[in-house]
């Protein structure tokens, strides 16, 4: 084997035992000042339908072989509603959240969109792999979406405790 290919496989080894027991972790927001996320508004209207938003964020303390004493990084689940409970458009997509805490902020890339599960009024995501802030703490969230026209918005959801999960 030549010794291009023995660094390429050392490099893949390297990667994937570094890799092991880490949590999964949602890219980064972009990033946006604090006085533009704290002057979002807790309602937002397009084309006349006001929408909603709140945060569901946690920390995981869930005993297990790779579990550590100090708990997994915050999970945030971002929702986004209408307000008079009609289906929410298809073309409606949640982008990021920012969560605040504090003077501090962590924003994250939102994944696995999906229907409220109870709810054709709402639209979820979440956010995984933040910092280890709480449990038991407030905090404010932003997230931005985006509508059939493109263009970001941003809705800031009330304040909402962190939790713990064991």
């Amino acid at each position: 084997m030549s010794s291009t290919k023995i660094c390429a496989v050392i490099g893949i080894c390297v990667v994937v035992v570094l890799s092991c027991g880490s949590e999964p972790t949602s890219p980064p927001a972009p990033h946006v000042p604090l006085t533009t996320l704290m002057a979002a508004s807790e309602l937002v209207s397009i084309d006349g339908i006001e929408y909603g938003a709140e945060i569901d964020p946690w920390r995981d303390f869930m005993p297990g072989a790779k579990a550590s004493s100090n708990g997994k990084g915050l999970l945030a689940l971002a929702r986004i509603c209408r307000s008079d409970s009609l289906a929410i458009s298809e073309g409606l997509h949640l982008r990021f959240v920012w969560i605040l805490f504090n003077d501090q902020v962590w924003g994250a890339e939102l994944g696995e969109e999906q229907a409220d599960f109870a709810r054709d009024c709402c639209r979820t995501a979440m956010a995984r792999g933040g910092p280890k802030w709480g449990p038991n703490v407030d905090v404010l969230g932003v997230i931005a979406f985006s509508d059939e026209s493109g263009g970001l918005k941003l809705i800031r959801t009330p304040m909402a405790r962190i939790v713990r999960t064991d």
